[in-house]
């Protein structure tokens, strides 16, 4: 354990498999890649073992099946093109994504379902769609998401005064496992407007260095908007002799605008310092009321299989994500563990390896070595004097 900074004794071991939950505490002290993290175990013969564990979040499961589609036809009625397609794949659907070859637009469709062609089902009305691309900004919202519905026919209805060209669709289904987010305490935030860079500067402040992985910027205007914004956060500050160097990353780049809501996924990243700058422009800037930050719960599902008195140990900047066997064999994992409680943190005081210290540390021998230089030196002086 001497190669770690701190470590939490486990509770009593019970069964083979156990469940940890990591407090935010102590995320402070460990990598952006959470590769620090170890169980060691002490047994009576004074051996440390190793116990193999996974890490497990909070955070939602997603899987999205594709499914098999055939578009019908494809027509046109004055200022409204219309598209009929057919799902030949009996399964719910709940949104579409539609790719087109045009750059600028923006329009409110309606989407249809029908059993037969006949007598069709309103599934979306006035569903803005768009497309924005200049030089500064480059935003697309083409999602269409809807109740889900199982209809072997769609027909999409879009108002345009030129052909929209469509050119490709992707009828899908989404399976979301709901996971759970956990607000971060944000101590402040501070808002600066930059009249020459035409953009607002937020620095947002948590209450301590936690895993973030979502954040969302809430907005007081009621109006359109499409304004390009940056997120980062404070990586390293470095003091130097003209104050303190502070060196920022990029974790996300988007668009915050009116339509989509303005909820940013971010990868996990534990920090205690968000930067967030939204350039508006020509257009005068926008009130941001709060951002809120988010986080996953993350803990360790471990397997006990020698009598030993364990500890949680972390912080060690140089250790990389441990590979253990158990990764192999997920489905033979329980599902539901009992949880295992934390003792307090106690740092690991490794104890320096003995050394020589070399001769010229001590002063003693430094004062006796230059009281022999100058006594050499005096008797050099004494002699040339003499024969002078």
């Amino acid at each position: 354990m001497k190669d770690y900074a701190y470590r939490q004794e486990l509770g009593e071991i019970t069964d083979t498999w156990h469940q940890i939950d990591l407090p935010l505490t102590m995320f402070r002290h460990v990598n952006q890649q959470f590769g620090d993290i170890r169980i060691y175990g002490i047994t009576a013969q004074q051996d440390t073992i190793e116990a193999p564990y996974l890490l497990t979040s909070s955070a939602p499961k997603t899987e999205k099946t594709g499914l098999n589609f055939n578009l019908l036809n494809a027509s046109r009625n004055g200022d409204r093109y219309f598209y009929t397609f057919e799902v030949t794949d009996e399964i719910i659907t709940d949104h579409i994504s539609l790719d087109f070859d045009v750059e600028n637009f923006d329009w409110k469709i309606t989407l249809e379902g029908s059993h037969d062609q006949k007598e069709w089902f309103t599934l979306l009305e006035d569903y803005r769609i768009l497309s924005l691309k200049n030089t500064s900004t480059a935003f697309q919202f083409t999602t269409l998401k809807f109740p889900a519905a199982n209809y072997p026919y769609y027909r999409l209805t879009i108002p345009s005064r030129h052909n929209p060209q469509l050119q490709n669709m992707a009828v899908e289904q989404l399976t979301i496992q709901k996971g759970t987010f956990h607000n971060r305490k944000v101590r402040s935030t501070v808002s600066q407007q930059d009249t020459e860079a035409k953009s607002t500067l937020l620095e947002v402040n948590l209450a301590q260095p936690v895993p973030v992985s979502q954040i969302s910027i809430n907005v007081n205007e009621d109006f359109d908007y499409y304004r390009p914004v940056t997120i980062r956060y404070l990586a390293d500050s470095v003091k130097t002799e003209k104050g303190w160097h502070h060196q920022y990353r990029t974790l996300a780049t988007g668009v915050l605008n009116s339509l989509s809501g303005n909820e940013f996924d971010l990868p996990v990243t534990v920090l205690q310092q968000l930067q967030i700058t939204v350039q508006h422009q020509d257009n005068p800037p926008l009130t941001v009321s709060s951002v809120d930050v988010s986080g996953f719960d993350y803990s360790l599902v471990a397997r006990f299989t020698t009598p030993a008195d364990y500890f949680l140990v972390y912080g060690n900047a140089n250790a990389s994500p441990p590979n253990y066997d158990i990764s192999q064999f997920m489905d033979r994992i329980p599902t539901t563990a009992k949880t295992l409680a934390l003792k307090s943190v106690s740092p690991i005081n490794s104890s320096p390896s003995s050394s020589t210290i070399p001769l010229f540390q001590h002063k003693g021998w430094l004062w006796a070595v230059m009281a022999v230089i100058i006594m050499i030196l005096g008797w050099f002086s004494i002699n040339m004097i003499k024969k002078a």
